[in-house]
């Protein structure tokens, strides 16, 4: 195999990025016309089944394995339902491969290949509806999420789960934990340390201006300073090569590509952190589920798309003494 000099390697993730990012835009394109089209699109959850209601399958999956579309934030959001169905019926999910470590460490039963539509019923997102109708062919049931529908009851991780739970003629326990799973920590550290900084995003890139990741890097700069504590800059394997914000200077540990989702949850829960500061992505969703502080600045949106995203994409509860700002 021919040997590819560090920047050349950096230029093809680059151009692999640009992309996945211009698909991203044709099939967001495409999803919206859909809805335009589909009154039952604007529903928070609906069923294509031959059957009046859905009830007693042998097998439930879930599908969410489509990256352009299902970001690691949004599959977060599902886990309380699968912890749910699977006290009930054998449960499955096909997440991205991000994600896998995630959900089996959680305890999800994870599968990898087709097998997932040999399920009774399919879990999905409106979105991957194109995915999944040819490849089940028929014969199986599909539920159908829209997790941007205005009939949203509850904050999204229960909205999900209390919606599902309905469908399926199935109780949910009293004190059932609606936040997604973290993974607990025999011992946490008992003072934090690190100020997170995550100023990169993929999904939606187009709503980031210079001036935000600057205000936002600027913010978690004083607020490190301001405590005594060391500035970590978090992202992805990809950021790795991205332009680091010049407001930060040189004092901060670059912590770039270290983690995977389920590695950044983990270190999330150790205590380590005393608050993150990042745009609304996986990171904040992750955070928020961990009870660590938050600093979130969101991408610029609509006013209604700004209120529906800090009314909604909050956890049912937030930890003792734990504070979301949004800027």
């Amino acid at each position: 195999m021919a040997h590819i000099s560090p920047g050349f390697e950096n230029i093809e993730k680059s151009e692999r990025r640009k992309i996945s990012r211009l698909t991203y835009v044709a099939k967001k394109i495409q999803y919206i016309v859909r809805q335009a089209l589909f009154k039952e699109s604007g529903q928070f959850i609906h069923c294509l089944s031959s059957r009046s209601q859905i009830a007693c399958p042998e097998k439930v999956g879930f599908y969410l394995d489509n990256p352009t579309f299902i970001h690691l934030g949004d599959q977060l959001f599902f886990e309380p339902a699968v912890r749910l169905l699977a006290g009930t019926f054998d449960t499955c999910i096909r997440p991205t491969s991000a994600m896998m470590e995630y959900f089996t460490h959680c305890g999800a039963k994870v599968v990898k290949d087709d097998e997932i539509f040999n399920c009774d019923v399919i879990v999905t997102r409106d979105e991957l509806l194109a995915d999944v109708i040819p490849k089940t062919k028929g014969k199986a049931d599909i539920v159908s999420i829209n997790t941007y529908s205005d009939n949203m009851q509850h904050r999204i991780c229960k909205a999900i789960t209390h919606g599902l739970a309905h469908v399926f003629q199935i109780p949910i326990p009293d004190h059932f934990c609606f936040t997604p799973w973290i993974p607990l920590v025999p011992v946490r550290k008992a003072v934090a340390e690190k100020v997170l900084l995550a100023p990169y995003v993929d999904s939606g890139w187009f709503r980031v201006r210079r001036f935000d990741v600057e205000q936002l890097s600027a913010q978690a700069k004083i607020f490190a300073k301001q405590s005594g504590l060391s500035l970590c800059l978090v992202g992805g394997a990809c950021d790795a090569a991205c332009e680091i914000p010049g407001c930060i200077g040189s004092e901060f540990e670059d912590w770039r590509g270290r983690f995977n989702p389920y590695q950044f949850t983990h270190m999330l829960a150790s205590g380590h952190v005393a608050r993150v500061f990042t745009f609304d992505t996986f990171v904040f969703h992750a955070a928020v589920a961990s009870g660590v502080p938050a600093t979130i600045k969101i991408r610029r949106r609509s006013p209604k798309k700004r209120q529906f995203i800090t009314e909604h994409y909050l956890p049912a509860d937030l930890c003792v003494g734990q504070r979301i700002d949004f800027i």
